[in-house]
């Protein structure tokens, strides 16, 4: 069996797997992830701060998980205007 590699903390900011690598990886979504901060009582800069230094930018062997700016809810013209 494939190990998962959680971050607890984030539960509620989980989008998904990624079941076509090996190993398996876990997907969290950096829009959620900002969310549980500031529901903690940080302001979203803050958490922007902490997160990319601390958690992004980490790796943690193969098991490390996705981060993906989730785009739920996003129009395209959202996301041209964007890139």
């Amino acid at each position: 069996m494939n190990k998962i590699l959680f971050l607890e903390e984030y539960d509620k900011a989980v989008i998904g797997i990624i079941d076509e690598m090996n190993p398996i990886r876990i997907v969290y979504s950096k829009k959620k992830m900002i969310d549980v901060l500031v529901s903690n009582g940080m302001d979203k800069l803050e958490a922007v701060d902490h997160l990319e230094y601390n958690v992004w930018g980490a790796y943690k062997g193969d098991y490390t998980p996705v981060y993906l700016n989730d785009l739920i809810g996003t129009s395209v013209q959202d996301i041209l205007d964007y890139i």
